[in-house]
């Protein structure tokens, strides 16, 4: 996350924002290692999987665009636990932009870029239904709450 965090910092006039990486409910995981510096989530703490997390507020906001976009690549960046954030509403809210998220489990090509399968969709509305998450289900666009104007 301090990468992350220095990369906002250093790069100006940010247009887009990918992530492509291991995710869950409400977390992205950016290493491999357990901690907060490799975890990313709505609030920070415990979030799914990870045992500690930097909360989205550390990332700084002043070089990213108000008519930048993001897209999450990332298994489930668009679900969360029943009445939680999910990391794509998170970036959105935070920066105030649009952003992709995943409501399933997401693979990778080479040939074709990320996917998700048909069966995983079934299972995030199956998993929906049964109140495990909200926002399951393929590629979900997410608006933030507050749109900033566009001043010229």
């Amino acid at each position: 996350v301090s990468d992350l965090i220095q990369a906002f910092r250093t790069n100006v006039d940010i247009c887009y924002m990918a992530y492509f990486g291991h995710g869950g409910r409400s977390a992205l995981y950016l290493g491999f290692r357990e901690g907060k510096d490799y975890n990313l989530s709505p609030w920070g703490g415990v979030a799914e999987d990870a045992s500690d997390s930097t909360a989205i507020e550390e990332l700084p906001t002043e070089n990213v665009r108000i008519d930048a976009w993001a897209n999450l690549y990332s298994c489930n960046s668009a679900t969360a636990e029943p009445g939680g954030v999910s990391m794509a509403k998170a970036f959105a809210d935070h920066f105030g932009i649009t952003v992709q998220g995943a409501g399933a489990g997401v693979g990778f090509d080479p040939k074709i870029g990320p996917y998700i399968r048909n069966w995983r969709i079934l299972e995030a509305w199956r998993e929906n239904i049964m109140g495990y998450q909200s926002g399951g289900g393929g590629w979900r666009w997410i608006m933030p709450d507050f749109i900033s104007p566009v001043v010229p």
